[in-house]
């Protein structure tokens, strides 16, 4: 018993099928969500919009719960050739369902139409096939003042523009018709030429405000001004420039007033013209401060010199005996004599520069001498001379610079203080007088058996 019930299983479980194969853009008749099948049940399958059955399209549950076919599959639907175009290319090359193909138009040439045919599941192809048409551009205004040259206006034509005598073009001189329709370029306009002011115009004015082509622009000077220039007027021409450049008006310069100096051959006050020089001199015991000349250059000179007082051009005249001591000659400057030692100064101690000259007369260095020093009681006084040395008299005053005296004591006396005294600077050094003392014999000791002196 127990056998039979195993095999009553078997036959339970093997009597059904399970899900059915599954075939490509196909479905079954089979009720939508059913997992199992029964045996015997037999399954019908078609294929989806668009797609044709080519085999055999039943399946069937059979024992031990398998399935038996389908042996079919779902061929896409042909829809034939869908069309060329003039003037462009077609891009995709499969004609079955659901495939697209699409239309390129050749450079100047425009879609009409969808750019694109889809093989539809009815085996058909949707729309119509677009055409392409030549490109063409909006006919082109002539600019005011102007003129055009051109009368196509497809696609990569070219038209070329020019403007009236007098007037000058303002943007591209050509335009071509692009891909999209549209002129290249930003737009054409013919404006009148105008020259503008010209200049700069300096020490004058333009008598004639009109600057535009074949207006005349007359240049006038101010007054204390010289014309230099090939013409005085000028006229606009029709390229935009002027037809003669511009002059100059130079300022004249006033003579100037020079004070302690001449301005030669002109009166101050008077104006000379520019690039004019002038000379200058100075009076007497003044010198020029600068050059001897200057150039008037558009009102201004190039420098104006003045008058100073001259400087010293020699040192100072020397002294005999004394020095003089002084750091620069210039006006005002002074310079100070001193003596050497032994002479004194007899005259101005200071010489001024003064417009070139030294002031004053020149001092003089005199010798100064030592007077008779005195005598020496139990002395005498001795000078020492070239030749020797002899007893200084009273009378004899002029002792100078440098000569020495002696003093000598008389015999039984002794010499106290300097031996010899000089003159120097009028004066003796040292200043002190010796003395003559009486002398003493030295007392006699007897040392031992011997005398000594003490």
């Amino acid at each position: 018993m127990h056998g039979r019930c195993r095999e009553c299983l078997l036959l339970l479980f093997a009597g059904k099928c399970h899900d059915p194969p599954e075939v490509s853009h196909a479905t079954h008749n089979g009720p939508k969500g059913q997992k199992t099948f029964p045996l015997g049940t037999q399954l019908t399958y078609s294929c989806g919009a668009g797609y044709n059955i080519d085999g055999f399209f039943r399946a069937m549950c059979v024992g031990e719960g398998r399935w038996v076919g389908p042996r079919m599959i779902c061929s896409p639907r042909r829809c034939g050739h869908p069309g060329d175009i003039a003037h462009g290319h077609r891009e995709g090359v499969a004609f079955v369902y659901p495939n697209r193909v699409t239309y390129v138009c050749s450079e100047g040439y425009e879609l009409v139409g969808r750019p694109f045919r889809t093989c539809l599941a009815n085996g058909r192809w949707s729309g119509t096939v677009p055409i392409c048409r030549a490109v063409t551009c909006p006919r082109v205004g002539v600019p005011a003042n102007g003129r055009m040259t051109g009368v196509d206006f497809t696609y990569g034509a070219v038209v070329s523009f020019n403007c009236l005598r007098g007037f000058k073009l303002l943007g591209p001189e050509t335009k071509r018709c692009q891909q999209d329709g549209t002129w290249s370029g930003p737009p054409t306009t013919c404006a009148m030429v105008d020259c503008g002011l010209p200049g700069p115009f300096y020490n004058g004015y333009l008598d004639g405000q009109q600057t535009t082509f074949g207006s005349v622009v007359v240049f006038r000077c101010y007054g204390k001004t010289t014309f230099e220039g090939n013409s005085s007027s000028t006229t606009c021409q029709e390229n935009g420039e002027w037809a003669n450049s511009v002059p100059k008006c130079w300022r004249k310069c006033e003579v100037p007033r020079l004070a302690n100096g001449t301005v030669q051959d002109h009166l101050a006050g008077l104006y000379v013209k520019h690039k004019e020089k002038l000379s200058f001199s100075c009076d007497p015991g003044h010198e020029l401060s600068d050059e001897t000349s200057s150039e008037c250059f558009n009102g201004t000179w190039s420098h104006l010199p003045t008058c100073l007082p001259a400087p010293c051009k020699s040192r100072p005249p020397s002294t005999r005996h004394g020095l003089v001591r002084f750091y620069t000659m210039k006006h005002g400057d002074k310079a100070k004599y001193t003596c050497s030692t032994g002479y004194e100064l007899d005259g101005d101690v200071y010489a001024v520069c003064l417009y070139g000259k030294w002031t004053g007369t020149t001092p003089t260095c005199n010798p100064v001498y030592c007077n008779y020093p005195g005598t020496v009681e139990h002395g005498q006084v001795l000078l020492v001379g070239i030749i020797g040395k002899y007893e200084y008299r009273p009378y004899v005053r002029r002792i100078g610079q440098n000569e020495k005296i002696e003093f000598n004591c008389e015999k039984g006396y002794t010499h106290v203080g300097p031996r010899a005294a000089t003159c120097i600077g009028g004066k003796w050094s040292p200043i002190e007088m010796p003395v003559c003392v009486p002398g003493r014999h030295p007392s006699l000791h007897i040392f031992r058996g011997r005398y000594g002196l003490r």
